[in-house]
């Protein structure tokens, strides 16, 4: 099935939406911590003040996570204890797994071309021209240069002469296309010097640099603005798949253009905040990798202080191998701030109540620090966005709340600001998580109560009308945003309308008595203004919840395309691939159970189950497609909770005794957190380039 260019752009910018979910999202606590790990000492500075910091945070069912598939009982198991519990391995669109095997930089003697006298270039330039090329090639004169006119070449005709010299003369000559004062075009000639990358220009096969980014403790947006910034470029400019999990060990292909290996080498050598950044296996490609290009990814997680008895806990995993999983957006679309959810600034903005929307973004909450709570309760008392930006220092002048008071204060006429305009001068991708995590969490709610109608497909049930759209292209259908090119501050133009309502249709009752469909066909709908809704009760559900936030698709068409909601469909259910399992028993809490990518290049030894050792981990490894959560799959198999704050509580409960290791773990956890205002600050930088 082709896919339209408006569907894939639309998909790729619902995709950059989320990329700062994981920044956002986290409690302030981490973005102001300054805790200090003292290394020389051993040990963390016990004086300093944590009063602030708080365990409220958000629980599954305050987002609508609140059924399981089956009723079988789970058992106890910590998920991420360590982040090197979790690997994730990205699959690209012809099935193939991104994988760190090399370090080795490209030589350009690996992809020489050689001289070819036959190749003709003379239905471009008379024999005159040639005479003067091979003229200079024979001379020492690397200053001087042959030029070509090309002004009226069109860009294809253009191209194929670079591509007739390059086969004609291979390295010996360097070839650029220049232009003038007044509008002429040339292709400059020079005999190439060795060793002179500038003269030279690009040489490798192709324009675009692919490379394998294996990373640990950091997303793919902080390695990406962490990289971009030191190759001195946009983080635009490195492009990828899709975004990975913060607390793991991932790998994923990136691709940057015309940038040098060695560079971006270099680059990653000089990150020296966060977790670790390694590249490899460089290749090169004719076309830019882009956002939604991927088939799904492939997990191996490591479920830590395993309790249950054996044979029911293999019971619960068949039942996950063969039911699969309710397919709930996870607690990462959400955050974890529970007094100012990311849902009810979407749902604000949604309405177009643009002073509310500032308000709860500036609004006050747990677990910040001093200076925070100041601001803070300096906007809500005095509603002065010049006294409360004083408060906020140069060194957080990056933060969202610091960028918000300074448009409020530029957009002030007479103590009357332009909430509207003060919120458009915000990276647009951070805009578009508040509402997108509001049409998150209707679907969450719509496919709970889906849930409560049972595990058979019903009339009116939505779904493809196209069976057989693959995996890899069926997300890039389901997902959308509204276009932010050339969308400037001021601009209130009509959103473009989507071509989503003919992709799905409802099920007939001669469909549901045929057999051929199953739950895992239904899709869902994150609620949009031009969108097909379900024909049966659930339809009306999503009336009714919008009904009660004042709001319905109508209202989700708006004026300010960033807050338009086309709408999207999403599977309501999923089954896992290549699903497989094992126990493995281990001595130490800080034991590494899974080897990584990065671990098998140093040659590291396979990790066995220890006979003598007192805990117990379970071990899986299986595939997902794109924009399905593994959290959520665990959840369906422990029957637990899988937000933040119990994930906490279970590992403090299950904490070992031994103080060396809860240390360890307390230095691991720290030493990323006390990283997190800078990775902030780069983010943000980034983004407002």
């Amino acid at each position: 099935m082709q896919l339209s260019y408006n569907l894939v752009k639309r998909f790729r910018y619902s995709i950059a939406a989320q990329q700062l979910i994981s920044i956002m999202g986290r409690d302030h606590q981490k973005f102001h911590n300054k805790q200090r790990f003292n290394k020389n000492k051993g040990n963390f500075d016990q004086n300093h003040d944590k009063s602030w910091q708080t365990d409220k945070r958000l629980l599954e069912c305050d987002v609508g996570i609140t059924k399981y598939i089956s009723d079988i009982e789970g058992f106890h198991g910590i998920i991420k204890a360590r982040f090197s519990d979790f690997h994730v391995n990205e699959i690209d669109l012809n099935g193939k797994e991104a994988t760190l095997t090399n370090f080795s930089v490209p030589q350009l003697s690996d992809f020489e071309v050689p001289t070819d006298n036959t190749v003709n270039i003379q239905e471009f330039i008379d024999e005159e021209k040639v005479k003067e090329i091979q003229d200079l090639i024979d001379s020492e004169d690397y200053h001087k240069s042959i030029l070509i006119e090309v002004t009226d070449f069109d860009k294809d005709r253009r191209s194929a002469l670079h591509q007739a010299l390059r086969k004609r003369y291979g390295k010996q000559t360097s070839n650029n296309t220049i232009s003038t004062g007044t509008d002429r075009k040339f292709i400059q000639i020079k005999k190439f010097a060795k060793g002179d990358q500038d003269v030279r220009g690009w040489k490798w096969p192709h324009e675009y640099t692919y490379f394998v980014l294996y990373k640990e403790n950091l997303d793919t947006m902080q390695a990406v603005s962490l990289l971009a910034k030191n190759l001195k470029i946009k983080s635009s400019l490195l492009s990828f798949a899709g975004t990975k999990d913060k607390r793991a060990k991932t790998t994923q292909w990136v691709c940057a253009r015309k940038v040098e290996p060695s560079k971006i080498c270099q680059a990653s050598c000089r990150i020296k905040v966060g977790g670790k950044v390694k590249v490899g296996n460089f290749k090169f490609e004719k076309q830019a990798l882009k956002l939604g290009e991927l088939s799904g990814n492939r997990f191996q997680i490591a479920l830590r202080s395993v309790k249950g008895e054996e044979h029911l806990m293999n019971e619960s995993l068949k039942c996950i191998q063969e039911s699969g999983f309710i397919n709930y957006y996870g607690m990462q679309r959400f955050g974890n701030c529970i007094t100012v959810p990311t849902f009810d600034v979407g749902k604000a903005l949604l309405r177009s109540d643009f002073k509310e929307a500032v308000d709860l973004i500036l609004k006050e909450r747990e677990g910040e620090p001093p200076f925070m709570a100041k601001m803070r309760a300096c906007w809500k008392e005095s509603r002065d966005a010049k006294k409360a930006l004083k408060i906020i220092n140069d060194q957080h002048s990056t933060y969202v709340e610091a960028k918000l008071l300074s448009s409020l204060v530029k957009y002030n006429n007479n103590g009357s600001y332009n909430y509207l305009q003060a919120l458009q001068t915000l990276p647009k991708n951070m805009l578009m998580l508040y509402t997108h995590a509001y049409q998150s969490l209707i679907f969450n709610q719509v496919v709970s109560k889906r849930r409560e109608l049972g595990l058979n497909v019903l009339e009116g049930d939505l779904v493809f009308r196209d069976a057989n759209i693959p995996v890899e292209q069926e997300a890039v259908i389901i997902e959308e945003t509204a276009d932010d090119d050339n969308d400037n501050a001021n601009e209130t133009t009509e959103p473009e309308v989507s071509k989503f309502k003919e992709m799905v249709r409802p099920l007939t009752k001669e469909d549901v008595e045929s057999g051929k469909y199953s739950i895992f066909d239904i899709v869902l709908v994150l609620p949009g203004h031009d969108i097909t809704y379900p024909s049966n009760s659930i339809g009306d559900y999503y009336t009714e919840l919008m009904h009660k936030d004042s709001l319905c698709s109508e209202k989700l068409k708006s004026k300010h395309k960033i807050f338009s909601l086309c709408g999207a469909y999403r599977k309501a259910f999923v089954k896992p691939q290549q699903f497989s399992w094992k126990f493995m028993k281990y001595v130490d809490q800080n034991d590494d159970l899974i080897l990584s990518d990065y671990s098998r290049m140093m040659k590291d030894p396979e990790i066995e189950s220890k006979p003598d050792g007192q805990n117990t981990a379970l071990i899986l490894d299986f595939t997902l497609p794109q924009s399905c959560y593994a959290t959520m799959l665990l959840r369906e198999l422990l029957k637990s909770d899988t937000s933040t704050a119990n994930q906490m509580l279970l590992q403090k409960e299950s904490t070992s005794t031994n103080e060396s290791d809860s240390l360890k773990r307390k230095i691991e956890d720290e030493e990323a957190v006390k990283d997190e205002p800078e990775l902030k600050k780069v983010a943000t930088e980034v983004e407002t380039t």
